[in-house]
Order: C-alpha cells, then sequence, then structure tokens
C-alpha cells in the first residue's frame, strides 16, 4: 500500500512539473497577444479617441496536448455622438506557428455578434455566421511585401518575444455566404471574391472606425431598411 501511495505521489509530482513547464512555455505568448491588443486599442484611439479595442480577458488553454492562447470575447466598438457601433467574438484562440516571425493560426465561432444603439432606442444586437471557415494568420513581422516567406523574397529580422502581432493574412473561398440575423428575421449575403492558396499579410489598419460603422450599417440595410 505505501508503495502504491508512493507511485502516485510521484505521478502527480510528475504531472505538476509538466503543468508547470507548460505553463511557464505559454507565458510569453499571453503577454505578446495582451501587448497587441493594448498596441491596437491605443492606435485606433490615435485616429478616433471614441474607438475601444479590449477583451474580457486571456488565458491559456489545450493542457495537456496543444499550447494556446484563448482570448474572451474581444471587442471592438466606436461612439459616436449617441450612437454606439460594435462587434465582438465569444472567443479567439491562437496557436504559435512559427516563433522567428512571431505567426499564430487564429481559431474562432463561425459565429459573432454586432451592435448598433441609439440614445432613447432599444438596441439591435445582430448575429452574424460566415458559412464557410476562412483561415487566419498573425503576425508580429510586417506585410508580405516587407517580410515575404516566398523563395527569393526579401527576409526581416527575427521578431522579438515582445513584438505585438501587427499584420494578418485571411484565405478567403471563392464564395463567402454570410448569415445575418436580427429579432428572428434573417438573410444571407453572398459575396464573390479571388480565392487564395497563399497567405499574403497586410498591416492591421490604424483605423477602425469607419470600418465597423460601414459593416453595421451593411447590417442595418439589409435587416432593417431593406422591405423584402
Amino acid at each position: 500500500m505505501k508503495k502504491l501511495s508512493l507511485i502516485l505521489v510521484v505521478l502527480l509530482g510528475l504531472f505538476a512539473a509538466y503543468y508547470m513547464v507548460w505553463r511557464a512555455n505559454l507565458s510569453g505568448d499571453v503577454a505578446r497577444v495582451e501587448a497587441t491588443i493594448a498596441h491596437h486599442n491605443a492606435e485606433f484611439r490615435k485616429n478616433n479617441r471614441w474607438v475601444t479595442f479590449k477583451a474580457d480577458s486571456l488565458s491559456r488553454a489545450g493542457f495537456p496536448f496543444a499550447s494556446r492562447v484563448y482570448v474572451k470575447r474581444p471587442t471592438l466598438t466606436f461612439v459616436a455622438n449617441d450612437e454606439t457601433y460594435g462587434v465582438s467574438l465569444p472567443w479567439v484562440e491562437l496557436s504559435l506557428r512559427d516563433s522567428k516571425s512571431g505567426t499564430y493560426t487564429v481559431t474562432y465561432p463561425q459565429s459573432f455578434q454586432a451592435l448598433f444603439a441609439k440614445s432613447g432606442l432599444a438596441p439591435e444586437e445582430y448575429t452574424v455566421t460566415l458559412q464557410q471557415p476562412m483561415a487566419v494568420l498573425v503576425r508580429a513581422q510586417g506585410d508580405s511585401r516587407l517580410c515575404s516567406f516566398l523563395p527569393g523574397g526579401q527576409r526581416c529580422a527575427a521578431v522579438g518575444p515582445a513584438d505585438p502581432l501587427i499584420s494578418f493574412a485571411v484565405q478567403f473561398p471563392e464564395t463567402l455566404l454570410v448569415d445575418m440575423a436580427l429579432n428572428g428575421r434573417s438573410k444571407t449575403a453572398k459575396f464573390n471574391v479571388i480565392p487564395l492558396d497563399i497567405p499574403i499579410f497586410r498591416l492591421v489598419p490604424k483605423e477602425a472606425d469607419h470600418a465597423l460603422q460601414l459593416f453595421v450599417g451593411m447590417l442595418r440595410e439589409a435587416l432593417i431598411f431593406q422591405k423584402n
């Protein structure tokens, strides 16, 4: 019995040690994502101080077989006079793909929420669903014109562990179908885009207010102003 207890104690100790190592190895990634949110929030607010980019919390995920940074409810909002525009995802996860360039694979739910609110009126809470998942990458190096991964392309120096994620690449399908819903009413929008087989990185824009207004305005046009 004592021998069995000793074995259990040793196994628990090894498990705890492995967990501590796993947790420590993700500390830099969590810090980078936290710095990324702060960086882009500051950049957006330089352009328009009524824009806010934040997340409810950051944590480690995937134990024991994977290592991911879990971002709970990342949210972008913009207040214009008495109107509020917003978009938020329930969660986002980032998995390190390449440490030299600071590249992460992004996973996210197919459905997310958008908001339009005006003083004195009931808020409009939209649900948006992407019918086809899109591959999304983010990285700390610059865009593909500055830092190419293709043979013969220009190379950039390896990034530092605290450098924020400043560029992104989205691999679109040939046809993008987006379901939009509000208060029991729904519509599907179809976008024909150029499919990409390789990731082309672009810098994250320094302003977000006009894009957010345009996106929420599209939802309002489809589900409120259009009668059929």
